[in-house]
């Protein structure tokens, strides 16, 4: 479950007792103003969600009841990848510390946490364990510490750490312009797009129960739009849709992206717009707060699915979209 995020982010002595009694317009500061929430949406699975508060806090609940604190953290978070997974009622997440990752399991229900370290880079959770990234392997990380080389890549030349999503039985992995599909525990690759020489390069990606879907970013140049391609590999049928943002989540029926308007002004926000694919045509999410027809200049993370609905945070809101492309709030911080 990937989450994404878009907008700015909002970052005495003797005599001085003295002279602040006396002049106090002069050397009292004024009421502070409280600091909004930032909030970044973890996941949401199983009827709870997950909520990161101000880069520092997470916060978990179910839809409708108050968000409790579960832990302080300081969460690794990359440009697409998403290092944090909500299955159920655990929680896992990783953290940059020194040499190495620290990997970090919560469950939810019971408050009972473990943590341990690793020298590999970890690129993506799996239901079972999770994958790690070292030397060009991708290594599969199984209960009980089993080991399992899932991928040997191909040397480029640079070091890139690829961008990797997988739900234990199929596996994304994105490095240099090109993406495959790992299968069968790593012995069939398939490959899906490969940018060569072209301008496009991809901008999201995920894996729904019938489906692989990406996007790709429109060409630089303005020779072609940003699309999403979505391919069912049991029919072998591929669709391309021309579409108004970049990848945030998918279903078997339904497709979330996200877009940025960049302000001419330098003192204005940007805003952002999320559009909903209901199957034959984009409709552009109704958001709340200050929205308007251009979008939302409100922090917006999300949205990520639970496999049924879209779920999104719009500045301290968690919302879920709606059907009418409308939201409902489902909690706040």
């Amino acid at each position: 479950m990937t989450a994404r995020t878009s907008g700015r982010r909002l970052r005495t002595g003797v005599a001085g007792l003295l002279l602040a009694t006396l002049l106090p317009s002069l050397t009292a500061p004024g009421p502070a103003a409280a600091r909004p929430a930032e909030l970044t949406i973890l996941g949401f699975d199983s009827g709870r969600l997950a909520v990161l508060r101000n880069d520092a806090t997470i916060l978990a609940a179910r839809p409708g009841a108050p968000l409790t604190q579960v832990a302080q953290a300081r969460l690794r978070q990359g440009w697409r990848e998403n290092y944090t997974d909500l299955h159920g009622r655990v929680l896992r997440w990783t953290e940059d510390a020194g040499p190495g990752i620290t990997l970090h399991r919560l469950d939810l229900a019971s408050g009972r946490e473990k943590a341990w370290r690793t020298p590999e880079q970890l690129v993506a959770w799996t239901p079972r364990g999770w994958i790690g990234y070292q030397n060009d392997r991708l290594v599969q990380h199984l209960r009980g510490g089993v080991r399992r080389e899932l991928l040997q890549l191909p040397a480029g030349g640079y070091e890139s750490t690829p961008y990797v999503v997988s739900d234990g039985e199929r596996t994304l992995v994105y490095r240099h312009g090109r993406l495959l599909l790992v299968t069968d525990d790593g012995r069939t690759t398939q490959a899906l797009y490969d940018a060569g020489e072209g301008p496009k390069l991809l901008s999201g990606m995920t894996l729904t129960p019938s489906s692989v879907v990406w996007s790709l970013a429109a060409a630089p140049d303005g020779s072609s739009p940003s699309t999403v391609v979505r391919l069912t590999p049991a029919t072998g049928e591929t669709t391309e849709i021309e579409s108004p943002g970049e990848l945030a989540a998918a279903t078997d029926e339904s497709i979330a992206v996200v877009a940025t308007h960049a302000s001419a002004s330098p003192t204005a926000d940007d805003r952002h717009t999320v559009h909903r694919w209901n199957g034959s045509s984009w409709t552009q999410v109704q958001l709340p707060g200050r929205a308007d027809e251009s979008g939302s200049p409100e922090r917006i993370s999300g949205p990520v699915t639970d496999g049924t609905s879209f779920y999104l945070t719009v500045g301290p809101g968690i919302y879920r979209i709606q059907e009418n492309a409308t939201t409902r709030r489902v909690a706040r911080s």
